[in-house]
């Protein structure tokens, strides 16, 4: 998925010139030059940590909009952006009530065919590869969020770009995310791995920024709203690993008179892994008489698996209430672990604009991901809410 619209050289080049240059000098040069082992810490950026896990602000990011196509008027004619950083919810590590995250939000009552765009732009760094000089890799990595379903259902295209733009022209160095389409999103989602960028596009003493583009197009929308978050936005600088580590030079081979364990085999099916069908886990997750309790800003849910189940549940849980045709988030989201044989009451903390709309004889939609092992679920359920 790496691409790069603008290759800039990667510094000054170093030359040996003169006669009677001794070897140690040539050596010194050398090392000049040579990408940094791993006896200097990884570097990460933007700076500073702020700007990448959004705990307790934005961290000098900034939104903006841009329109095209037929947008000649934002919001009556197209749809119209927002940007901005929420508090609480983000994807961690710290706790949900303090780990915060930004987001692209999208409102509209009407949209014909055009493209919105919504600019998140971080503070501008200086990067300093890794302890000064080049790194071995250089690596992007975030968590995203998505609540489009709506828009998706009206044939709407979204899609997000995430590029490495020069601070002084705002030329771009550097594309790893290149328009990949958006799916719905329930939960946090870590990109699969950290997606590599050639080291060389980047100039050591350089001024950057980090901008993330959520873009929507096509279509005729009709009272949806859609929100794009994205946290842990992080660019690594590594060294060049020790020896014996991955990717670094080997160590010595001992003499060896057994053989190492063979490689992890592949997942069977759900019912070998977990012990109960995908339909059973669906069925008894929830149990059959479901509801939640009302108590304050809280709604809680039960969540069991029976005692026959060979793997813990690992769920994100988070409550939906109806506008219209379509569903907004009215909680934030739990994360919550029940082992076989257990029972466990999830607590969903209810967004202050929608606690009217959370009231004893209501219903609520429930949204539970589970990661079983090596297999996942994702199960919406309407139950009616009760006072606690």
């Amino acid at each position: 998925m790496n691409s790069s619209n603008t290759h800039h050289g990667s510094g000054r080049r170093r030359s040996l010139l003169g006669v009677g240059t001794t070897g140690a000098a040539a050596i010194a040069a050398l090392a000049v030059a040579a990408p940094a082992t791993a006896a200097v810490p990884p570097a990460t950026y933007p700076t500073p940590a702020q700007a990448r896990d959004f705990d307790g602000g934005l961290g000098g990011w900034a939104g903006s909009s841009e329109y095209s196509g037929l947008c000649l008027i934002p919001i009556l004619l197209c749809t119209g952006t927002s940007s901005g950083h929420t508090a609480t919810g983000g994807a961690g590590p710290k706790p949900a009530n303090q780990s915060g995250y930004a987001y692209s939000g999208f409102l509209s009552l009407a949209s014909v065919t055009g493209v919105a765009t919504g600019v998140l732009t971080s503070p501008t760094f200086v990067y300093s590869g890794v302890g000064g000089k080049k790194p071995w890799k250089l690596q992007l990595s975030l968590s995203r969020r998505a609540n489009v379903q709506g828009l998706l259902q009206l044939g709407t295209n979204v899609y997000y770009t995430v590029q490495i733009v020069r601070a002084s022209d705002g030329a771009v160095a550097a594309t790893p995310v290149a328009g990949v389409p958006v799916k719905p999103l329930v939960g946090w989602t870590p990109l699969p791995a950290p997606i590599e960028i050639d080291p060389s596009v980047l100039n050591v003493g350089e001024q950057y920024k980090v901008r993330i583009r959520t873009t929507l197009e096509g279509g005729v929308n009709v009272g949806p709203v859609a929100s794009f978050d994205y946290d842990n936005v992080v660019l690594s600088a590594l060294p060049v690993p020790d020896p014996g580590q991955p990717g670094g030079p080997g160590l010595p081979g001992t003499n060896g008179t057994n053989g190492t364990p063979g490689a992890k085999g592949q997942k069977g099916s759900f019912l070998d892994d977990v012990g109960l069908t995908k339909e059973e886990v669906e069925k008894v997750l929830f149990g059959p008489n479901a509801s939640a309790s009302l108590r304050g800003r809280y709604l809680t849910i039960r969540l069991s698996l029976p005692k026959k189940a060979k793997v813990r549940a690992r769920t994100r849980d988070v409550g939906y209430v109806r506008r219209g045709k379509f569903y907004v988030k009215a909680t934030t989201t739990t994360r919550i672990n029940v082992s076989p044989g257990q029972t466990k009451s999830v607590r969903l903390y209810i967004r202050k604009a929608q606690i009217p709309k959370l009231r004893p004889g209501m219903k609520t939609r429930i949204s539970v991901f589970a990661q079983l092992g090596f297999h996942t679920v994702s199960i919406f359920r309407d139950l009616k809410i009760k006072r606690g």
